[in-house]
């Protein structure tokens, strides 16, 4: 389990009880593939590139986030 995440067993919504079976949960997936990567430097709370998923052929891949990407982001931000 990662920092910070609470196990599946002790979630509550507060509005309803859940009874988790979580072996036939996990026995109705398949792992398709996997990805491992390295954490990257964050810089005012992001690392500067994408997670990029092809569906169709299961690649996964990182992208660098262009200076493009980041202009294009701010404009649509700045429609307030």
């Amino acid at each position: 389990m990662i920092k910070g995440q609470i196990a599946i067993e002790e979630y509550t919504t507060g509005n309803t009880e859940h009874q988790w079976n979580l072996k036939k949960i996990q026995s109705a997936h398949k792992v398709l593939t996997t990805y491992s990567y390295k954490k990257g430097e964050v810089n005012k709370g992001y690392t500067n590139r994408t997670l990029y998923i092809n569906l169709n052929t299961g690649m996964i891949q990182e992208k660098p986030v262009t200076d493009e990407m980041k202009k294009s982001s701010r404009v649509a931000g700045d429609s307030d």
